[in-house]
Protein backbone atom coordinates (compact mmCIF):
# COMPACT_ATOMS: atom_id res chain seq x y z
CA UNK A 1 0.00 0.00 0.00
CA UNK A 2 1.40 2.99 -1.01
CA UNK A 3 0.09 7.06 0.08
CA UNK A 4 0.97 9.25 -2.69
CA UNK A 5 1.09 13.29 -2.72
CA UNK A 6 1.52 13.19 1.20
CA UNK A 7 3.63 15.70 3.15
CA UNK A 8 4.38 13.09 5.34
CA UNK A 9 3.96 9.53 5.47
CA UNK A 10 0.97 8.31 6.82
CA UNK A 11 0.29 4.78 7.72
CA UNK A 12 -3.50 3.37 6.82
CA UNK A 13 -4.50 3.64 10.94
CA UNK A 14 -3.95 7.43 10.29
CA UNK A 15 -6.71 7.47 7.68
CA UNK A 16 -9.24 5.61 9.79
CA UNK A 17 -9.87 8.41 11.59
CA UNK A 18 -11.07 10.30 8.56
CA UNK A 19 -12.88 7.84 6.40
CA UNK A 20 -16.00 9.23 7.34
CA UNK A 21 -15.88 12.32 5.91
CA UNK A 22 -16.48 13.24 1.71
CA UNK A 23 -12.79 14.01 2.18
CA UNK A 24 -10.82 11.07 0.85
CA UNK A 25 -9.49 11.04 -2.43
CA UNK A 26 -8.75 7.43 -3.67
CA UNK A 27 -6.90 5.81 -6.67
CA UNK A 28 -6.70 1.96 -6.18
CA UNK A 29 -5.02 -0.10 -8.89
CA UNK A 30 -4.77 -3.44 -8.93
CA UNK A 31 -1.91 -5.75 -10.21
CA UNK A 32 -4.47 -8.29 -9.33
CA UNK A 33 -6.52 -10.22 -7.27
CA UNK A 34 -10.40 -9.06 -5.93
CA UNK A 35 -11.25 -5.56 -4.27
CA UNK A 36 -14.98 -5.59 -2.84
CA UNK A 37 -16.70 -2.72 -1.65
CA UNK A 38 -19.69 -1.79 -0.70
CA UNK A 39 -20.17 1.11 -2.18
CA UNK A 40 -19.22 2.48 -5.33
CA UNK A 41 -16.75 5.48 -5.02
CA UNK A 42 -18.55 8.62 -5.85
CA UNK A 43 -17.85 10.93 -9.34
CA UNK A 44 -15.21 13.42 -8.38
CA UNK A 45 -17.19 15.77 -10.61
CA UNK A 46 -19.99 15.79 -8.17
CA UNK A 47 -18.14 16.54 -5.26
CA UNK A 48 -15.30 18.81 -6.66
CA UNK A 49 -15.07 22.70 -4.61
CA UNK A 50 -13.16 25.71 -5.74
CA UNK A 51 -11.08 26.37 -3.52
CA UNK A 52 -9.79 22.54 -2.79
CA UNK A 53 -6.98 20.86 -4.99
CA UNK A 54 -8.87 17.89 -6.61
CA UNK A 55 -8.62 14.92 -8.75
CA UNK A 56 -9.85 11.85 -9.28
CA UNK A 57 -12.47 10.29 -7.20
CA UNK A 58 -13.50 10.01 -3.79
CA UNK A 59 -15.17 7.60 -1.47
CA UNK A 60 -17.38 8.06 1.68
CA UNK A 61 -16.14 4.93 3.76
CA UNK A 62 -12.25 3.55 3.25
CA UNK A 63 -13.65 0.78 6.01
CA UNK A 64 -15.68 -0.11 2.87
CA UNK A 65 -12.87 -1.12 0.56
CA UNK A 66 -11.48 -4.55 1.22
CA UNK A 67 -8.86 -6.55 -0.92
CA UNK A 68 -8.71 -10.46 -0.18
CA UNK A 69 -6.20 -11.74 -2.96
CA UNK A 70 -2.14 -10.62 -3.33
CA UNK A 71 -0.55 -9.31 -4.58
CA UNK A 72 -2.06 -5.58 -5.15
CA UNK A 73 -1.43 -2.22 -4.69
CA UNK A 74 -3.47 0.55 -3.15
CA UNK A 75 -2.51 4.36 -4.01
CA UNK A 76 -4.24 6.82 -2.01
CA UNK A 77 -4.33 10.62 -1.71
CA UNK A 78 -5.84 13.05 0.03
CA UNK A 79 -7.07 15.97 -0.41
CA UNK A 80 -5.59 19.19 0.57
CA UNK A 81 -7.17 21.61 2.87
CA UNK A 82 -8.62 24.64 1.85
CA UNK A 83 -7.28 27.83 0.78
CA UNK A 84 -9.59 29.98 1.36
CA UNK A 85 -12.06 30.11 4.51
CA UNK A 86 -15.12 32.37 5.66
CA UNK A 87 -13.27 31.55 9.33
CA UNK A 88 -10.84 29.47 10.65
CA UNK A 89 -10.90 28.33 13.84
CA UNK A 90 -7.46 27.40 15.86
CA UNK A 91 -7.72 24.23 18.13
CA UNK A 92 -9.16 21.30 17.99
CA UNK A 93 -10.60 20.32 21.82
CA UNK A 94 -14.08 20.39 22.86
CA UNK A 95 -14.45 24.32 22.70
CA UNK A 96 -12.63 24.79 19.36
CA UNK A 97 -15.35 21.90 17.91
CA UNK A 98 -18.28 23.40 19.85
CA UNK A 99 -17.61 26.93 18.29
CA UNK A 100 -16.74 25.24 14.62
CA UNK A 101 -20.16 22.69 15.40
CA UNK A 102 -22.32 25.91 15.81
CA UNK A 103 -21.31 28.01 13.27
CA UNK A 104 -21.61 25.49 10.89
CA UNK A 105 -25.29 24.91 12.26
CA UNK A 106 -25.91 28.69 11.80
CA UNK A 107 -24.73 28.23 7.74
CA UNK A 108 -21.38 28.88 7.39
CA UNK A 109 -20.59 25.48 5.75
CA UNK A 110 -16.97 27.19 4.87
CA UNK A 111 -15.21 27.23 7.99
CA UNK A 112 -12.07 25.17 8.58
CA UNK A 113 -10.78 23.99 11.96
CA UNK A 114 -7.20 23.40 12.28
CA UNK A 115 -5.77 21.39 15.14
CA UNK A 116 -1.78 20.67 15.90
CA UNK A 117 -1.82 17.34 16.81
CA UNK A 118 -5.24 15.12 17.13
CA UNK A 119 -8.69 16.18 18.63
CA UNK A 120 -8.72 16.38 22.32
CA UNK A 121 -5.55 15.98 22.61
CA UNK A 122 -4.56 19.11 24.80
CA UNK A 123 -6.58 19.36 27.98
CA UNK A 124 -9.99 18.20 26.55
CA UNK A 125 -9.47 14.42 27.15
CA UNK A 126 -8.85 14.16 30.83
CA UNK A 127 -11.22 16.56 31.99
CA UNK A 128 -13.52 15.60 34.61
CA UNK A 129 -16.92 16.73 32.63
CA UNK A 130 -19.18 18.22 35.32
CA UNK A 131 -22.17 19.87 33.81
CA UNK A 132 -23.19 22.60 36.04
CA UNK A 133 -26.07 25.11 34.54
CA UNK A 134 -26.69 27.48 37.06
CA UNK A 135 -23.85 30.26 36.63
CA UNK A 136 -23.54 33.86 37.51
CA UNK A 137 -25.26 35.71 34.71
CA UNK A 138 -28.35 35.30 32.54
CA UNK A 139 -26.09 34.80 29.22
CA UNK A 140 -23.81 32.41 30.97
CA UNK A 141 -26.49 30.37 32.63
CA UNK A 142 -28.69 30.40 28.94
CA UNK A 143 -25.72 29.26 27.37
CA UNK A 144 -25.25 26.12 29.39
CA UNK A 145 -28.77 25.03 29.60
CA UNK A 146 -28.33 25.48 25.59
CA UNK A 147 -25.46 23.02 25.82
CA UNK A 148 -27.35 20.64 27.88
CA UNK A 149 -30.25 20.23 25.22
CA UNK A 150 -27.83 19.80 23.03
CA UNK A 151 -26.28 16.74 24.87
CA UNK A 152 -29.72 15.00 24.46
CA UNK A 153 -29.92 15.39 20.98
CA UNK A 154 -26.24 15.45 19.73
CA UNK A 155 -26.23 11.34 19.67
CA UNK A 156 -29.04 10.95 17.52
CA UNK A 157 -28.17 13.60 15.26
CA UNK A 158 -24.59 12.70 14.35
CA UNK A 159 -24.95 8.79 15.48
CA UNK A 160 -22.20 8.93 18.14
CA UNK A 161 -22.53 8.80 21.45
CA UNK A 162 -21.52 11.71 23.49
CA UNK A 163 -21.26 10.00 27.15
CA UNK A 164 -23.56 12.20 28.78
CA UNK A 165 -25.12 11.02 31.95
CA UNK A 166 -28.35 13.26 33.04
CA UNK A 167 -28.10 12.48 36.74
CA UNK A 168 -28.73 16.21 38.39
CA UNK A 169 -26.20 17.64 41.06
CA UNK A 170 -25.87 18.61 44.63
CA UNK A 171 -24.66 21.57 46.34
CA UNK A 172 -23.84 21.28 49.89
CA UNK A 173 -24.42 24.48 52.56
CA UNK A 174 -22.27 23.46 55.34
CA UNK A 175 -22.00 27.04 56.98
CA UNK A 176 -25.10 29.71 57.14
CA UNK A 177 -23.46 31.87 54.78
CA UNK A 178 -23.46 28.60 52.64
CA UNK A 179 -27.40 28.09 52.85
CA UNK A 180 -28.11 31.47 52.29
CA UNK A 181 -26.12 31.77 48.95
CA UNK A 182 -27.96 28.35 47.70
CA UNK A 183 -31.52 29.95 48.56
CA UNK A 184 -30.21 32.86 46.70
CA UNK A 185 -29.40 30.63 43.81
CA UNK A 186 -32.53 28.91 44.19
CA UNK A 187 -34.67 32.18 43.68
CA UNK A 188 -32.13 32.60 40.42
CA UNK A 189 -33.08 29.33 39.31
CA UNK A 190 -36.96 29.90 38.82
CA UNK A 191 -35.89 33.12 36.79
CA UNK A 192 -34.24 30.91 34.36
CA UNK A 193 -36.72 28.43 33.99
CA UNK A 194 -34.40 25.83 36.14
CA UNK A 195 -36.11 23.08 38.49
CA UNK A 196 -33.79 23.63 41.03
CA UNK A 197 -34.62 22.29 44.38
CA UNK A 198 -33.50 22.72 47.97
CA UNK A 199 -33.44 19.52 50.36
CA UNK A 200 -32.53 18.75 53.31
CA UNK A 201 -29.36 16.66 54.81
CA UNK A 202 -31.25 13.19 54.85
CA UNK A 203 -32.52 14.06 51.23
CA UNK A 204 -28.85 14.46 49.74
CA UNK A 205 -27.49 11.67 51.32
CA UNK A 206 -30.37 9.71 49.87
CA UNK A 207 -29.14 10.64 46.45
CA UNK A 208 -25.27 10.50 47.35
CA UNK A 209 -25.19 7.87 50.09
CA UNK A 210 -21.27 7.54 50.24
CA UNK A 211 -21.43 11.28 51.80
CA UNK A 212 -21.65 12.08 55.44
CA UNK A 213 -24.28 14.81 57.20
CA UNK A 214 -22.10 16.21 59.34
CA UNK A 215 -22.14 19.82 59.49
CA UNK A 216 -24.40 20.04 56.16
CA UNK A 217 -27.52 22.40 56.75
CA UNK A 218 -29.11 21.98 53.42
CA UNK A 219 -28.54 21.19 49.47
CA UNK A 220 -29.25 22.61 46.65
CA UNK A 221 -30.61 19.83 43.68
CA UNK A 222 -30.56 20.87 40.32
CA UNK A 223 -31.98 17.41 38.33
CA UNK A 224 -31.07 18.67 34.94
CA UNK A 225 -27.79 18.40 35.55
CA UNK A 226 -25.02 15.78 34.85
CA UNK A 227 -21.86 14.86 33.69
CA UNK A 228 -20.10 14.04 30.27
CA UNK A 229 -17.36 12.25 28.65
CA UNK A 230 -15.56 15.51 26.42
CA UNK A 231 -13.76 13.51 24.18
CA UNK A 232 -16.93 11.63 23.23
CA UNK A 233 -18.57 15.15 23.25
CA UNK A 234 -14.90 16.89 20.53
CA UNK A 235 -16.08 13.98 18.29
CA UNK A 236 -19.90 13.98 17.79
CA UNK A 237 -19.45 17.65 17.90
CA UNK A 238 -17.14 17.31 15.24
CA UNK A 239 -18.70 14.85 13.24
CA UNK A 240 -21.64 17.23 13.15
CA UNK A 241 -20.12 20.26 11.90
CA UNK A 242 -18.34 17.85 9.12
CA UNK A 243 -22.02 17.00 7.83
CA UNK A 244 -22.87 20.82 7.01
CA UNK A 245 -19.57 21.45 5.34
CA UNK A 246 -17.06 22.42 7.62
CA UNK A 247 -13.48 20.86 7.07
CA UNK A 248 -11.29 19.57 10.77
CA UNK A 249 -7.65 19.65 9.54
CA UNK A 250 -5.80 17.30 11.91
CA UNK A 251 -1.95 17.56 12.07
CA UNK A 252 -1.92 21.06 10.99
CA UNK A 253 0.11 23.61 13.05
CA UNK A 254 -0.24 27.10 12.78
CA UNK A 255 3.31 29.14 12.22
CA UNK A 256 1.79 32.57 11.90
CA UNK A 257 -1.40 34.85 11.38
CA UNK A 258 -0.57 37.55 8.67
CA UNK A 259 -2.18 40.90 9.02
CA UNK A 260 -2.77 43.61 7.26
CA UNK A 261 -3.32 47.55 8.56
CA UNK A 262 -4.72 45.56 11.74
CA UNK A 263 -6.56 42.68 10.08
CA UNK A 264 -6.01 38.81 9.75
CA UNK A 265 -5.59 37.89 6.09
CA UNK A 266 -4.92 34.44 6.47
CA UNK A 267 -3.71 31.92 9.11
CA UNK A 268 -0.58 30.29 8.07
CA UNK A 269 0.37 26.70 8.89
CA UNK A 270 2.79 24.02 8.17
CA UNK A 271 0.37 22.94 5.41
CA UNK A 272 -0.58 25.56 3.79
CA UNK A 273 -1.87 28.91 4.24
CA UNK A 274 -5.78 29.57 4.36
CA UNK A 275 -6.95 33.12 3.25
CA UNK A 276 -9.14 34.12 6.20
CA UNK A 277 -10.85 37.43 7.59
CA UNK A 278 -12.03 35.59 11.14
CA UNK A 279 -9.62 33.52 13.14
CA UNK A 280 -11.45 32.27 16.17
CA UNK A 281 -8.72 31.60 19.19
CA UNK A 282 -9.71 28.28 20.74
CA UNK A 283 -6.46 26.93 22.01
CA UNK A 284 -7.09 26.54 25.01
CA UNK A 285 -3.80 26.35 27.07
CA UNK A 286 -1.73 27.31 24.10
CA UNK A 287 -4.26 30.54 23.44
CA UNK A 288 -1.60 32.74 24.75
CA UNK A 289 0.95 31.87 22.03
CA UNK A 290 -1.37 31.54 19.20
CA UNK A 291 -2.20 34.97 20.52
CA UNK A 292 0.94 36.12 20.05
CA UNK A 293 1.36 35.20 16.41
CA UNK A 294 -0.88 38.11 15.93
CA UNK A 295 0.28 40.67 18.07
CA UNK A 296 -2.24 40.32 20.85
CA UNK A 297 -1.88 39.57 24.57
CA UNK A 298 -4.13 36.54 26.39
CA UNK A 299 -4.21 36.53 29.49
CA UNK A 300 -4.26 33.16 30.18
CA UNK A 301 -1.99 31.18 32.62
CA UNK A 302 -2.34 27.46 32.25
CA UNK A 303 -3.17 25.99 36.20
CA UNK A 304 -2.23 22.97 37.22
CA UNK A 305 -5.47 20.98 38.03
CA UNK A 306 -5.44 16.93 39.48
CA UNK A 307 -8.34 14.81 39.98
CA UNK A 308 -8.75 10.98 40.85
CA UNK A 309 -10.63 8.23 40.10
CA UNK A 310 -11.29 5.42 41.98
CA UNK A 311 -11.64 1.73 41.29
CA UNK A 312 -15.55 0.34 41.66
CA UNK A 313 -17.07 -0.49 45.07
CA UNK A 314 -20.48 -0.96 43.77
CA UNK A 315 -21.76 2.82 44.74
CA UNK A 316 -25.04 3.33 42.39
CA UNK A 317 -24.53 4.74 38.19
CA UNK A 318 -26.70 7.27 39.20
CA UNK A 319 -25.67 8.88 41.74
CA UNK A 320 -25.67 12.83 41.02
CA UNK A 321 -22.50 14.77 41.05
CA UNK A 322 -21.79 16.84 44.08
CA UNK A 323 -20.01 19.63 45.42
CA UNK A 324 -18.79 20.92 48.54
CA UNK A 325 -17.79 24.15 47.94
CA UNK A 326 -16.65 25.16 51.95
CA UNK A 327 -14.02 21.61 51.57
CA UNK A 328 -13.29 22.95 47.77
CA UNK A 329 -13.63 19.23 46.53
CA UNK A 330 -16.14 17.49 44.02
CA UNK A 331 -17.09 14.21 43.21
CA UNK A 332 -18.95 12.02 40.59
CA UNK A 333 -20.27 8.99 39.91
CA UNK A 334 -17.79 6.83 37.32
CA UNK A 335 -18.61 3.18 36.83
CA UNK A 336 -19.27 2.16 40.40
CA UNK A 337 -16.71 4.36 41.94
CA UNK A 338 -15.81 7.71 41.99
CA UNK A 339 -14.11 10.77 40.68
CA UNK A 340 -12.66 13.31 43.45
CA UNK A 341 -10.96 16.25 42.50
CA UNK A 342 -10.78 19.93 43.81
CA UNK A 343 -9.62 23.54 43.70
CA UNK A 344 -6.32 23.86 45.75
CA UNK A 345 -5.66 26.94 47.33
CA UNK A 346 -2.33 26.64 47.00
CA UNK A 347 -1.96 26.85 42.69
CA UNK A 348 0.76 25.51 40.63
CA UNK A 349 1.31 27.53 37.15
CA UNK A 350 2.27 25.56 34.14
CA UNK A 351 4.29 26.33 30.92
CA UNK A 352 5.04 30.06 31.77
CA UNK A 353 7.97 29.48 29.79
CA UNK A 354 6.32 27.68 26.92
CA UNK A 355 4.16 24.65 26.14
CA UNK A 356 6.64 21.79 24.68
CA UNK A 357 5.95 21.73 21.29
CA UNK A 358 5.29 17.94 21.66
CA UNK A 359 3.30 17.94 24.66
CA UNK A 360 0.16 16.29 23.11
CA UNK A 361 -2.09 13.71 24.51
CA UNK A 362 -0.10 14.01 27.84
CA UNK A 363 -0.60 14.11 31.36
CA UNK A 364 1.36 16.00 33.43
CA UNK A 365 3.60 13.88 36.51
CA UNK A 366 1.40 12.77 39.59
CA UNK A 367 2.01 15.57 42.49
CA UNK A 368 0.08 13.81 45.89
CA UNK A 369 1.88 16.39 48.52
CA UNK A 370 0.01 19.14 46.17
CA UNK A 371 -3.32 16.94 46.39
CA UNK A 372 -2.99 16.18 49.94
CA UNK A 373 -5.39 19.05 51.14
CA UNK A 374 -8.05 18.39 48.56
CA UNK A 375 -7.52 14.88 49.66
CA UNK A 376 -8.06 15.14 53.45
CA UNK A 377 -10.95 17.33 53.00
CA UNK A 378 -12.78 14.76 50.70
CA UNK A 379 -12.84 12.49 53.34
CA UNK A 380 -14.16 14.43 55.80
CA UNK A 381 -17.26 14.34 53.28
CA UNK A 382 -16.64 10.96 52.10
CA UNK A 383 -14.82 9.24 54.82
CA UNK A 384 -14.96 5.69 52.66
CA UNK A 385 -12.69 7.41 50.32
CA UNK A 386 -10.25 6.69 51.96
CA UNK A 387 -10.58 2.71 52.38
CA UNK A 388 -11.28 2.93 48.53
CA UNK A 389 -8.63 1.85 45.97
CA UNK A 390 -7.33 4.52 43.76
CA UNK A 391 -6.92 3.54 39.86
CA UNK A 392 -5.12 7.06 39.11
CA UNK A 393 -4.14 10.36 40.10
CA UNK A 394 -5.22 13.02 36.35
Amino acid sequence: MELVRLAKPWRREDLEPVCRVDELEIAIGLLGGGLEHERLPTAATDLARPDVHGATALVDMLSNVRSYDEPHAAKFRVLRMRTRARAVVIGGGVGGCAILYWLARLGWDDVVLVERAELTSGSTFHSAGLVGQLRGTLSLTKMMMASVDLYRSLEEEVGLETGWHEVGSLRLASSSERMEEVSRQAGWAKTFGLPLELISPDEAQALFPPMTKDGVLGAAFLPTDGYIDPSQLTFALAEGARRRGAEINQRTRVTGIRRHRGRVEAVETDQGDIETEIVVNAGGMYAREIGALAGVNVPIVPMAHEYLITKPTGLPLDMPTMRDPSLLVYFRPESGGLVMGGYERHCEPWGLEGIPADFNSRLLEEDWPRFEELMENAIVRVPALAEMEVVKLI
